[in-house]
C-alpha cells in the first residue's frame, strides 16, 4: 500500500492518504479530498509481438527502398540530352521536345521521360517547367525552367519595321507590280516604283498589309498608283524575318498604251480610299508614309 502525507487545505491538520482509496477525509474538520489516479498505457503481451513485427517490417521496407534507390545509376542532368523548342504564333505557341538517344557513357535516354503541364497556348516570355522522370536512374536534376522564345507574331505596327524588313516588302511589291504591268512594259517601256504609304490592319488572329506605290512609265511618261496586298504577315521573334504570303495587286483596269492595260489608280487619294474601304470595325490600323 502506498501512502503520502499532506496538510488539510481547510484546517492545516496533517493527513495521511492511502492511494488505494478514491478520496480521503480530514479527521479534525471532516474535509474530503478526491484522489485522481493516472492511468498507464501498457502494451498487452498478446499485442507485443505484432507491434514488434510491424516495427521491423517498416524498418526493412524503408531500408529496401533506400537500397533500391541508391543502387540505380546516377544521372546528373538529364536535360543535357533534351532539345526544347517553341513553335507557332505568339499566344498560340506549342512546346516541342526532342530527346537525344545517343547519350554517352552507356546512358539510355529511352528510360527517361519528360513532361510539362504547359504545352499549348504559349506566349513569348512565358515561363514553363519541364519534369524528368525515370525508373532506371537516380536523377540529380529532375526539373528545369524554360522561357518561351522564338515564337512568330502577326505584324501590327509598321512603324517598328527595320530596313531589312522594309526591303523584303519592297522587293515583293516590285515582283507583284511588274507582273501587273507586264503587257504595258512591251516595246522597251520601263517602270519606276516608289513606295508611298504602308498600311496594316490587324485583329487578334490575322492581319492585312497594303503598300501604295507611285509608278512611272519612263518611255510614255505616265504616272499612276498601285496597291499590293498581303494577308497574315508574320514576324519571327528570333531573327526578325518577315513571312509574306503570296501577294496580290488591285486597282482599276486602266489602258496605259494603245490597248495595253494594267490594274492601276489615277491618283494617290483614289488608292487610299480603296484600301481604307477594306477595314472592318474590329480592326486597328498602323500607317507609315515614305517620302
Amino acid at each position: 500500500m502506498n501512502t503520502f502525507n499532506l496538510k488539510c487545505p481547510c484546517c492545516s491538520a496533517n493527513m495521511t492518504l492511502d492511494t488505494t482509496h478514491e478520496y480521503a477525509v480530514c479527521e479534525y474538520c471532516g474535509h474530503q479530498i478526491v484522489l485522481e489516479k493516472k492511468e498507464k498505457h501498457v502494451i498487452k503481451k498478446e499485442h507485443l509481438g505484432f507491434v514488434v513485427f510491424l516495427t521491423i517490417f517498416l524498418l526493412l521496407g524503408t531500408l529496401g527502398l533506400a537500397m533500391t534507390f541508391y543502387s540505380k545509376p546516377l544521372l546528373e542532368d538529364p536535360f543535357v540530352y533534351l532539345e526544347v523548342t517553341f513553335e507557332g504564333i505568339d499566344g498560340d505557341g506549342e512546346l516541342s521536345m526532342k530527346v537525344n538517344n545517343n547519350a554517352p557513357d552507356g546512358i539510355d535516354m529511352a528510360n527517361v521521360s519528360f513532361q510539362s503541364k504547359s504545352k499549348t497556348n504559349l506566349r513569348e516570355g512565358d515561363m514553363i517547367v519541364i519534369e524528368a522522370i525515370s525508373t532506371e536512374y537516380r536523377l540529380k536534376t529532375s526539373t528545369k525552367r524554360y522561357t518561351v522564345e522564338g515564337l512568330e507574331r502577326y505584324l501590327k505596327d509598321v512603324q517598328s519595321l527595320d530596313e531589312k524588313q522594309l526591303d523584303t516588302i519592297f522587293g515583293a511589291n516590285e515582283s507583284i507590280q511588274f507582273y501587273n504591268v507586264e503587257l504595258v512594259l512591251e516595246d522597251e517601256e520601263n517602270l519606276q516604283i516608289k513606295p508611298c504609304r504602308l498600311i496594316c490592319y490587324n485583329n487578334k488572329t490575322e492581319n492585312e498589309l497594303y503598300l501604295i506605290s507611285e509608278v512611272c512609265f519612263t518611255v510614255s511618261d505616265k504616272k499612276y498608283y498601285t496597291v499590293s496586298e498581303w494577308e497574315d504577315v508574320i514576324v519571327n521573334s528570333a531573327n526578325g524575318n518577315l513571312a509574306l504570303s503570296s501577294g496580290s495587286y488591285r486597282g482599276n483596269l486602266t489602258i496605259v498604251k494603245s490597248w495595253r492595260s494594267a490594274m492601276l489608280y489615277g491618283t494617290f487619294e483614289e488608292a487610299v480610299r480603296e484600301v481604307e474601304g477594306e477595314q472592318s470595325a474590329q480592326e486597328e490600323s498602323s500607317i507609315r508614309d515614305f517620302e
